[in-house]
């Protein structure tokens, strides 16, 4: 890279622009010959049918191979023939995929990692401690990223755009077709604990930490302790409510976009809290649970225990953490293939683990 004055490295792109300007110059993906398409259809499907099934199935092929396929197969080629969204041939039709899904995003659409344990494990502040720097990791990968250093892959270029929208996105329900809300600037995440939410800011309007490892892990142990010491909580001043509405998010598209109408419509509020969730850069989930095996963890970070039902929003990226100390992440992925969320999370691993990025 070259150096600009004083030495401050040059940007390689203008993150604003990252999603939608293609400034490695990167050819749009190839839409394959219909013949091959065809081939690589019925090569797939010897190996699940009798031989009768597949005669039948033999003759449909060959009969679209001759006579709407070709058609078919040009209306795609000339729809593909033009500048912005769709990116690709298959983008618009992947978006439709994932938001017009009416079942539930938990288990079929959203992901979950469970991290590896390392030296902060086993110690007694390990929840909020291994957060805290999964955090202050994260926030130096998204400064990183807005300022324009984000380098592609060895042997790329690859297509970056998706880095852009990991944080700050959110899944809004909604009838018949989901939508997502982008705020990648946002500078404050959401904190859950017992079903109790709240609000942290943790970024300066320049994208840089507003808070240090250690201020943001007493941060988190402050919310950690305040929240066990609520036996029983009142709607009363100074008292914490939890409302469990995080529980929603794993319901039926459909019948979650009208649950979120109604609570709208219920108070102002709401409809702040409901804001601030949405633009948030992610949300930490602080758990009870005491997973004692790798298929209980996993379990734990893919969809909840029963106990921890209220304490996630599947319509976001969640960091997620349990008393003992592991970490791992949940992710609603409509918006990112799983090789960004990839990219991001080992150099994310590496600052952790004082690690150079792999990149160099």
């Amino acid at each position: 890279l070259s150096a600009g004055e004083g030495g401050k490295r040059e940007p390689l792109y203008d993150f604003k622009k990252l999603y939608d300007h293609n400034h490695q110059n990167i050819p749009r993906v190839p839409i394959p010959d219909l013949d091959s398409t065809l081939d690589r259809y019925l090569l797939s499907l010897r190996p699940l049918l009798d031989p009768g099934e597949l005669k039948s199935h033999l003759k449909a092929v060959e009969s679209f191979r001759e006579d709407e396929g070709p058609m078919l197969q040009q209306q795609l080629i000339e729809s593909d023939k033009h500048k912005g969204y769709p990116y690709s041939y298959v983008e618009k039709h992947w978006d439709d995929m994932y938001l017009e899904l009416r079942s539930p995003i938990t288990v079929h659409v959203n992901v979950g990692y469970s991290l590896a344990d390392d030296a902060d494990s086993h110690k007694p502040n390990a929840q909020a401690l291994r957060v805290a720097k999964f955090l202050i990791s994260t926030f130096k990968f998204q400064r990183k990223l807005m300022d324009g250093l984000c380098e592609s892959e060895p042997g790329g270029p690859f297509c970056m755009s998706q880095l852009g929208r990991l944080l700050g996105t959110s899944r809004i329900p909604t009838y018949g077709r989901d939508r997502l809300r982008y705020t990648p600037d946002a500078r404050h995440i959401i904190v859950l604990r017992h079903g109790f939410f709240f609000r942290v800011d943790v970024m300066e309007a320049d994208g840089s930490a507003m808070l240090t490892l250690e201020e943001l892990t007493r941060q988190l142990q402050h919310i950690i302790d305040r929240t066990d010491k609520e036996e029983e909580i009142h709607d009363t001043e100074g008292s914490l409510v939890a409302s469990g509405v995080g529980i929603l998010t794993m319901e039926d598209r459909n019948l979650w976009a009208h649950h979120r109408e109604a609570l709208k419509a219920e108070s102002l509020h709401n409809r702040t809290v409901l804001k601030d969730i949405n633009s948030a850069l992610l949300v930490v989930c602080l758990d009870r649970a005491h997973p004692h095996s790798m298929t209980e963890r996993s379990m734990h970070v893919l969809h909840g225990s029963s106990d921890e039902l209220n304490n996630r929003w599947f319509d976001k990226f969640q960091v997620i953490a349990d008393e003992v100390g592991n970490v791992g992440i949940n992710f609603e992925h409509s918006h990112a293939d799983g090789v960004s969320w990839n990219r991001w999370l080992t150099e994310v691993w590496n600052d952790m683990q004082g690690l150079p990025p792999p990149l160099g």
